[in-house]
């Protein structure tokens, strides 16, 4: 019998020790799904960063078309205006290529001055728009850069809520598992308990008292039968 106990104690330890294997495996599994909950949010607050970021793109990139615009009229208007000063220096030029009159020369020097200004001021204020879309243009291509990378992070998104999804279900599993292995742990408890232990080395001990007695009785009778021999010759 206490064999049997030693085989029933050496048998559920082996299930302890499949039970620890597959807590440490479940609990393994269940730190990378939080840490996959950890780069979900991470990943859902680049997602929300990037909106902010294409949001500011486009404002940009409709400022930017503003100023090629702006630029474009600009240059235009230098272009009309150095046509105008191309009538109005020529000495053939006898009409205002502006108002259609007589031109004198006294109103010809007028008219260049007037618009060699404006030509001037025009150019000056293109140059300085033009500055400013460069500046612009650099801009929204450091928030390109900045946006591939919150664009990767937001597309890993759907993976992450793929492997960060039945953490309830593991850790319901973890916890069945751990009540499993707390009975098992109980068990061998009883099983190796001293008041068992010496109930069973009692029985022993009697059992071989019963098993000397037998012999004793054996070799009584057996040297009776041999003085009963002895005594027949």
């Amino acid at each position: 019998k206490v064999k049997a106990i030693l085989n029933e104690i050496n048998l559920r330890r082996k299930e302890v020790e499949f039970l620890e294997r597959e807590l440490h495996n479940l609990q393994n599994e269940l730190n990378k799904k939080q840490k996959y909950k950890i780069d979900l949010e991470e990943a859902k607050k680049a997602k929300d960063i990037l909106a902010e970021y294409e949001k500011e793109i486009k404002e940009i990139q409709d400022e930017i078309g503003s100023k090629n615009e702006e630029i474009a009229i600009m240059r235009s208007q230098e272009e009309e205006i150095n046509r105008i000063l191309e009538i109005l220096r020529s000495d053939t030029s006898t009409i205002c290529p502006v108002c259609k009159r007589d031109l004198t020369k006294e109103h010809r020097l007028v008219l260049i001055q007037e618009y060699e200004r404006k030509i001037e001021d025009i150019r000056s204020k293109r140059i300085a728009e033009e500055k400013l879309l460069e500046e612009i243009e650099k801009k929204e291509e450091e928030l390109n850069v900045r946006k591939k990378e919150y664009e990767r992070k937001a597309s890993s998104i759907e993976l992450l809520e793929s492997l960060a999804s039945n953490e309830e279900e593991l850790r319901e599993e973890i916890k069945n598992k751990q009540i499993d292995l707390n009975k098992l742990k109980e068990e061998i408890h009883k099983l190796n308990s001293e008041d068992i232990l010496q109930r069973y080395k009692l029985e022993a001990r009697n059992i071989e008292q019963e098993i000397r007695k037998c012999d004793n009785e054996i070799i009584r009778i057996s040297n009776e039968l041999a003085n009963i021999n002895e005594y027949k010759k």
